[in-house]
């Protein structure tokens, strides 16, 4: 067997492989992962979910105790600037302050938000 179709077959062979390890998505499982985790929302068509807000308090010892589940963290904008922080029971908005991320958006100009990206483990 000369050089030539020894690399040929191993072509083939790398081919092969590949195709079988990689999936093979259509357009509209594309466009829906797309639109799951990284698309923009418009806060006037769709508001993000919002869990149960926990209230800080102190133990005994001083150290700070969080009852229940905190809101999920989100991206936010208002159409120019980038912010992270919550959507509230309440229907207000919670802007992370500079320890947390740069404070870019007023909570009363919030138009668009998205889910923080899931961690690769989290994807099926």
């Amino acid at each position: 067997m000369s050089e030539n179709d020894l690399i040929d077959r191993l072509i083939a062979k790398t081919a092969r492989s590949f195709e079988e390890l990689t999936p093979v998505l259509s357009v509209d499982e594309v466009n829906a992962w797309y639109k799951e985790y990284f698309a923009w929302r418009d806060t006037g068509e769709q508001l993000p979910p919002c869990l149960h807000e926990s209230e800080e308090d102190h133990n005994s010892d001083g150290h700070p105790q969080w009852h229940g589940m905190i809101s999920n963290s989100i991206e936010i904008s208002d159409g120019h600037h980038l912010a992270r922080g919550h959507y509230r029971e309440d229907g207000t908005w919670v802007i992370y302050g500079a320890e947390h991320d740069f404070q870019l958006v007023e909570p009363s100009e919030v138009k668009y938000w998205k889910p923080l990206p899931k961690l690769p483990n989290n994807y099926k």
